[in-house]
């Protein structure tokens, strides 16, 4: 089972999803009850930001280690969000 998992991420190498919106999209949650879709929304998008503050924090800290400041905060997190292709918005596909 794990290296089927494993095999389905590596097939989709053109497809740069964040761990969260991974393991989301694979859970399918989807109920009936507009409440728990809500929570279920609002829960993956803290996640993502979560997510996407600690990369950019981390990727922040190397550059800094690296660089002596080349990069701003601002900077990496645009890259990132190049990277991921995300606009500020979070698509919760929910």
């Amino acid at each position: 089972m794990q290296s089927q998992i494993a095999t389905s991420v590596l097939n989709k190498n053109d497809m740069k999803q964040t761990t969260i919106e991974w393991l989301t999209d694979r859970l399918g949650f989807k109920t009936q009850h507009r409440v728990i879709n809500l929570a279920y929304k609002d829960l993956r998008e803290k996640a993502l930001k979560m997510e996407k503050q600690q990369a950019v924090d981390f990727a922040y800290d190397i550059a800094d280690d690296l660089a002596c400041g080349v990069l701003s905060k601002k900077a990496i997190e645009n890259r990132y969000n190049e990277f991921f292709k995300s606009d500020g918005k979070n698509n919760t596909g929910v």
